[in-house]
């Protein structure tokens, strides 16, 4: 998945929303290889704000769909879930680590 991210931004298909919400979580966008270890090279500085709003933004769009609701739907609001849980862990974790 990481490689996908950065391939799509290095050759301009990804969407400026998604290189926003990536540079709010820090993401790492190119490594050098240091000895035998991959290290960071190119990233940027998480927002632990921006990460708070996002977590925000996004709960509104998961209430429960009725059993009738398309299947794609229903695909969509677990992705959603599931967005949510993993930037409420980081937001944890990185605030854990720098207060």
């Amino acid at each position: 998945w990481v490689g996908k991210q950065r391939v799509k931004f290095k050759d301009r298909s990804m969407s400026q929303i998604r290189v926003d919400y990536l540079d709010i979580i820090g993401f790492v966008w190119t490594t050098k290889r240091i000895g035998g270890e991959w290290l960071p090279d190119e990233c940027s500085e998480p927002d632990p704000k921006a990460i708070a709003r996002i977590i925000d933004d996004e709960k509104p769009r998961h209430h429960d769909l009725p059993s009738s609701a398309p299947e794609g739907m229903k695909m969509r609001v677990r992705a959603g879930r599931d967005l949510v849980e993993a930037l409420r862990e980081y937001l944890d974790k990185f605030e854990n680590n720098h207060y």
